[in-house]
């Protein structure tokens, strides 16, 4: 059986090209509202559920038995969750998506990653703290120590132990500091290192709170190498050498100077006209009748190191 559509004219023509095109849509409308739902699970969704902090151990399988795929896009330390743990997660907890959607996931890493220690010594206390904190490091803890520069950082340190510059740590690491507490507001005597080595020198410094400047050295010295020679502040004061500050740190008036001078000449038994003179030198262990100078915690002492290879020591003498 043949189907036969005569057409007699083009109007005719265009009326049955018009029926086969609605035919055409009709079918196509039926498989669209029928068929195609089937095939793509229309109005199937299901809640996308929450990731954040889970542990990504197994979760790839469980996703994937409840309908999902997940894919890692990158990995961001964060303190506060454990490694291999989700951060985010994209499309967000509670979303409503089609079974077989791909969750897009942030974790922490297994390690946390390494940066270098920077040199904070000498920066303020607020800037190091910044710095820190930039890197995501951890301010750990805070210790004060006598120092003439106030606020500053004075050394930096991982549980006790000094980090250098440049040495890696572990993000998240606690850093301690050492920062300068100001000069000390009680004077003590100043210790006397002239004759110790530069070794004992130091440790007596350390013990007393004060700080080590500039070591000079002296290659005319008649102590052997390596002996301290002179020290500033000394540590004793001579008749010319009148004190400019009291013991409460208050300037004294040219008048209190004078006055303090005379004392001191008076008690040493010199009258001014031994200043000029070559100063007598007390030895090692020698009783010293001058006036003990006074110094604070914190400050400066520079110290003058013999560096003469050709100096002896002294011989003992017999008992």
């Amino acid at each position: 059986m043949s189907i036969v559509i005569r057409s007699n004219s083009f109007l005719q023509v265009i009326l049955h090209i018009g029926i086969v095109f609605l035919a055409f849509a009709i079918i196509l409308l039926f498989v669209f509202y029928n068929y195609l739902p089937i095939l793509t699970n229309h109005n199937e969704t299901i809640a996308v559920p929450n990731l954040v902090g889970v542990s990504v151990e197994d979760l790839s399988k469980k996703l994937q038995e409840a309908g999902f795929e997940m894919v890692v896009q990158d990995t961001v330390y964060s303190r506060d969750y454990r490694p291999y743990t989700v951060l985010e997660q994209k499309p967000a907890a509670g979303t409503r998506v089609k079974v077989g959607r791909k969750i897009y996931v942030v974790i922490s890493p297994k390690t946390p990653p390494k940066v270098k220690m920077p040199d904070l010594r000498g920066m303020s206390y607020q800037m190091a703290i910044a710095k820190i904190k930039t890197l995501q490091l951890e301010v750990g803890a805070i210790r004060f120590k006598p120092d003439i520069a106030r606020d500053a950082v004075l050394g930096q340190e991982i549980a006790g132990v000094p980090i250098k510059k440049d040495e890696y740590v572990q993000v998240g690491t606690s850093i301690d500091l050492v920062i300068g507490s100001g000069v000390g507001d009680e004077e003590f005597d100043m210790p006397e290192l002239e004759g110790l080595t530069l070794e004992e020198a130091k440790k007596v410094l350390e013990a007393n709170d004060l700080q080590l400047g500039n070591v000079t050295e002296d290659p005319n010295a008649e102590e052997i190498s390596g002996i301290v020679v002179k020290q500033s502040p000394p540590a004793r004061l001579e008749a010319d050498k009148v004190p400019l500050y009291d013991k409460d740190g208050k300037p004294l008036t040219k008048a209190e100077r004078e006055k303090i001078r005379k004392e001191m000449e008076a008690r040493d038994g010199n009258k001014g006209e031994e200043t000029t003179k070559k100063k007598k030198k007390y030895k090692k262990g020698e009783f010293d009748p001058r006036p003990r100078n006074k110094i604070r915690a914190g400050e400066i002492v520079d110290l003058t190191v013999s560096s003469n290879p050709k100096a002896k020591a002294p011989e003992k003498e017999e008992k």
